[in-house]
């Protein structure tokens, strides 16, 4: 939920955002920034901040138009998805630059609202606490930094706070010259109001929205003002579904219409496109498909008029949904072929630099691949020849692939995420290891199995509230050692295994590469079992979130130095993890080798690691200590003597001085744990290796016993470090049967993930 209300925030206030800020054109008649403003007027926000940069990077701007030029390209960058770049416009100019009160004043509100949109609260607050001081600040600047605190207070959870900050916000809004502020002010407040569960009073201030625009004389902003609470009025009235708000609906649907008008009298197509696309969403919800039909390709044609590729993507899902519903299939295929190939094409005006991040993932990018994805199964399913059957096959891997660098990539907020690492997935197999995909579907789950020999697919006829509740079971049962764990073990590997049997005996297969989908993140696949025997008796099992990440090179065999690093003693109100000096005792003796270091309990500090990682080469790492992967990144920390080292400091580590030479061969945690009933959680684990460089991590699932735990990884480096040549995931297994010798019970010896390299 929060992260929905942060998604709702960032996007939506954009609107009055923009609204409440002095024109940029009057500070720059007809030169640069009036060029912006139309640019920002038309939608055009990635050509806005470019042309804002490129200004500001030549020389001799008058003193005068600097901070209205920052503003204006800064405003630019957040509707741009680039709120870091805003952010260090701002920063330096109020840093270097003599500006007066008034400039000051909205370059502090810009920055509080970037801050916000990153998910930095405590920043936010201090912007908007520096601006509070200034006097002789203009009724609409005021209006937007009330409204700035009320979204604050809200977003933080401090909703008593929130209300007489908005309430000063509408007094000063009230007074302003600005037409649209007093409908934008009651369409945010609905969208708060929704995001808080208060539908009712959401209800009552869509209507206001939309009442309060009526006699309003149109402007660059009242289109989006109508289609957006159009929109949300439409969805909680439901049209047909509940006739007694059918006068809800019919409201709701003429502001939709209105803003189509207005949006393409004012030659803004963004908005147009916008507004044709929320009114073909309301039209489908109502069973009016032919009508939707006719407004989607509306929204298609608008923004191709305005030349919007990154609109496109949005525009085409929902037509070739409406297509899909309408029973015509083939060319609802084609329009979601042609939807996806957008969403790469449009990356870079979606996602203009790799600082930006992904926020539209969860509303356009995983439905056009999901549901894409879905019509290539079911075209397989029917295909009456082999090689076409393969040819679809293959290209739902590949829409799967995409689909998951994409997600990766949404999880840490960075559009380039492993870029580097990205390869051509094979057709082809080496002898032995099989591949498989589950992908789950509101009312069914597919396997889709890459062989030696080709693809199949298996339909599994169980919903997705069924698998996640049996994920669920195995998942509380061995994390709290009871034995009623079987059932759902052997359930789920009825599910997933058993349908495959046939095809893992024919082709000897000894590998599974693993790669989940959704609640399956959540439990290791070799903890399933058929009654009598165990996965992990039978297979090697390598997790991954998709192929394009995992190295296929062979290591090559050199120094076998390993860097540890961990904590014993009870730090940070932490517990103790006795046993952990144990561990790198054990650990140092089994993989000793020349220029190994242990960093034990004090010694573990963030500036130890980076001065040991930019010296020396290591091709092992391992890391002792308290830690957690949640479903935000910006969460997710290996615990040091002082602190906490993030995934983005690791990174940093290894991706400089001596170890950018090298990649790291394992990157190892023995102690982290990932968040219980969060499917993105486990993101953080596959993201470990990406983030981190190595060809290969192991972490686990959920908080191990210490004893146990040090005892696998010992074993581990053990077998590595003896020459085997079976490879570290069959290694990885090995030790993990031992464990399971001395511990009968999966909760010692289960939860680890073996993540990386296949080969």
């Amino acid at each position: 939920m929060r992260r929905l209300f942060l998604r709702t925030t960032i996007t939506l206030a954009l609107l009055l955002f923009s609204l409440l800020q002095t024109s940029t054109a009057s500070w720059g008649g007809d030169g640069p920034l009036a060029a912006i403003d139309t640019l920002l007027a038309s939608g055009r926000y990635g050509e806005a901040a470019a042309l804002g940069e490129a200004e500001l990077a030549s020389p001799g701007i008058p003193v005068s138009l600097l901070a209205p030029l920052v503003s204006a390209t800064a405003q630019a960058a957040i509707k741009a998805g680039n709120s870091k770049i805003a952010l260090r416009l701002i920063d330096s100019t109020l840093e270097k630059t003599i500006i007066t009160q008034p400039s000051r004043y909205r370059l502090l509100n810009t920055a509080a609202f970037a801050a916000m949109s990153l998910g930095n609260n405590s920043a936010a607050a201090r912007y908007l606490s520096e601006a509070s001081g200034i006097q002789g600040i203009s009724f609409q600047d005021q209006a937007i930094h009330f409204f700035l605190k009320g979204m604050l207070a809200t977003q933080s959870g401090k909703e008593k706070e929130a209300e007489p900050a908005f309430a000063k916000a509408e007094e000063y809004a009230y007074n302003s010259a600005v037409s649209s502020i007093k409908p934008a002010i009651f369409l945010q407040q609905g969208k708060l109001a929704l995001a808080s569960g208060k539908t009712p009073k959401a209800i009552l201030l869509f209507k206001s929205a939309i009442q309060a625009s009526e006699k309003l004389e149109p402007d660059g902003d009242l289109p989006n003002i109508l289609a957006e609470a159009g929109s949300h009025l439409h969805k909680l009235a439901r049209g047909k579904d509940k006739p007694e708000n059918s006068a809800d609906s019919d409201l709701a649907m003429r502001a939709m219409m209105r803003a189509t008008v207005l949006s393409l009298k004012l030659h803004n197509y963004r908005a147009g496109a916008n507004a044709f696309s929320k009114a073909a969403a309301a039209a489908e919800t109502e069973g009016k498909l032919n009508e939707a039909l006719k407004l989607a390709f509306e929204a298609i044609d608008t923004s191709q008029k305005g030349n919007h590729a990154d609109l496109l993507p949005s525009t085409q899902h929902l037509t070739a949904r409406i297509l899909k519903k309408l029973g015509r299939k083939e060319t609802s295929l084609a329009m979601y072929r042609v939807a996806a190939s957008n969403l790469e094409l449009s990356k870079r005006g979606i996602l203009p630099d790799c600082s930006s991040t992904t926020a539209q993932y969860h509303d356009t990018v995983r439905p056009v691949y999901m549901e894409l994805a879905e019509l290539l199964f079911d075209a397989a399913g029917a295909a009456v020849d082999v090689e076409n059957q393969q040819k679809l096959l293959f290209e739902a891997r590949n829409t799967l692939e995409m689909l998951k660098t994409e997600e990766l990539r949404d999880y840490f907020g960075d559009a380039c995420l492993g870029s580097e690492k990205k390869e051509i997935t094979p057709n082809n197999l080496p002898p032995g290891i099989a591949v498989l995909y589950t992908v789950i579907f509101p009312e069914r789950m597919e396997l889709l199995l890459s062989l030696p020999d080709g693809m199949k697919r298996f339909t599994v006829a169980q919903p997705l509230g069924e698998i996640g509740r049996q994920v669920r079971m195995l998942r509380l049962t061995i994390e709290n050692r009871f034995d009623s764990w079987e059932p759902p073990a052997k359930k789920l590997y009825d599910w997933i295994i058993r349908p495959l049997e046939q095809e893992f005996k024919r082709q000897n297969i000894t590998r599974i590469v693993f790669v989940p989908d959704g609640p399956l993140r959540n439990i290791p696949l070799t903890v399933l079992h058929d009654g009598k025997t165990q996965i992990i008796e039978r297979f090697s099992v390598v997790t991954l979130q998709n192929l394009a990440y995992s190295s296929r090179s062979k290591w090559v065999e050199t120094e076998q130095s390993i860097l540890m690093a961990g904590i014993s003693e009870s730090v940070q109100g932490y517990p103790a993890l006795t046993n952990v000096e144990k561990e790198l005792q054990g650990i140092g003796g089994a993989a000793v080798r020349r220029g190994s270091v242990t960093l034990l309990n004090s010694e573990f500090k963030l500036g130890n690691i980076k001065k040991h990682l930019e010296s020396a080469p290591f091709p092992f790492l391992h890391f002792a200590s308290h830690g957690e992967f949640t479903g935000s990144s910006r969460d997710n920390y290996i615990l040091t003597w002082e602190g906490k080292m993030t995934l983005d400091d690791l990174e940093n580590f290894i991706r400089s001085g001596e170890m950018k030479k090298n990649p790291v061969e394992i990157l190892s945690l023995s102690a982290c744990q990932t968040a219980a009933g969060d499917d993105r959680a486990s993101l953080g684990l596959a993201g470990l290796a990406v983030k981190s460089g190595a060809r290969n991590s192991i972490a686990s699932l959920w908080d191990v016993e210490d004893k146990s735990t040090s005892e696998l990884f010992i074993e581990f480096y053990s077998i590595v470090s003896s020459g085997y040549g079976g490879g570290k995931a069959e290694a990885f297994r090995m030790a993990q049967l031992k464990m399971r010798e001395r511990y009968k019970h999966p909760y010692f010896w289960s939860p680890f993930l073996f993540i990386g390299a296949w080969l």
